[in-house]
């Protein structure tokens, strides 16, 4: 299926059964927009723009828009589940503070391929992928205009190897194991840029389960520092790095 906003605005209405404004249960979807300024638009905080439960979609142009109430704008949770935005904008006006919660929420199996486009984040974290979820970037932009959410939460997988993350004087990747999740792999290559910190952190619970972060960068450009905390494996064969690496941990595998 095809959808064409043709300028249009989508939205739902006060529906106390409605989970979402499209809600993809199966097959799949292509959203474009071929007259401009077309949206698919939320400001319930309890229904997202998008839910992706199986399969597959990809977002050719227009905006999926989240207003001030808003909360997780995209959620995709279902088995094997994807979404890839090659143009277009992801957008949430969201000032709700939780660190809990992303613009985009990414669940076990399922992928996030960012070809293009723009994702920008007012409040929430633009991206979290939680454990045993893929990130795939190689163009495009992510942006978060508050401190102390990220462009990237990463719990997952997550392979950079193009477009722009930016959170200017905050972490614009985080990639953090936790000690009963999912092993954390972060790899940063090609003409990445990076605006803001790196932050890495694995974890050790009271039974001596280790759960190591792994974060490698290959080439790039980070402006911003590296911050390594316990528990991490950490490898740097190239990139450029404005604010330096460090260690602020003594369990580190650097």
């Amino acid at each position: 299926v095809t959808l064409d906003l043709s300028g249009h605005t989508l939205s739902a209405g006060n529906d106390p059964t409605a989970q979402a404004v499209i809600h993809v249960k199966g097959g799949t979807l292509t959203i474009e927009d071929t007259a401009g300024n077309g949206k698919v638009s939320t400001s319930d905080g309890q229904m997202k723009a998008l839910r992706i439960e199986k399969d597959s979609v990809t977002l050719d142009s227009g905006t999926l828009l989240g207003d001030v109430d808003s909360k997780t704008l995209v959620s995709i949770e279902g088995s094997s589940a994807s979404l890839t935005v090659k143009d277009g904008a992801i957008r949430s006006e969201a000032q709700r503070y939780d660190n809990s919660m992303g613009m985009v929420q990414i669940s076990n199996g399922c992928t996030l391929k960012l070809d293009g486009g723009e994702l920008y984040s007012r409040f929430l974290h633009a991206i979290r992928n939680n454990g045993g979820g893929t990130v795939n970037m190689t163009g495009g932009s992510v942006t978060v205009d508050r401190q102390g959410a990220y462009a990237l939460d990463n719990y997952g997988t997550a392979e950079i190897s193009g477009g722009i993350l930016t959170v200017q004087g905050g972490t614009a990747v985080h990639a953090v194991a936790e000690a009963s999740g999912a092993r954390v792999t972060t790899k940063l290559s090609g003409n990445v840029v990076c605006n803001g910190n790196i932050h890495v952190n694995g974890s050790n619970n009271n039974d001596g389960k280790t759960n190591i972060a792994k974060l490698e960068i290959s080439s790039g450009t980070i402006n911003g520092s590296v911050n390594v905390e316990s528990y991490s494996d950490v490898t740097l064969s190239g990139g450029t790095f404005t604010g330096g690496v460090g260690e602020t941990s003594t369990n580190n595998n650097t």
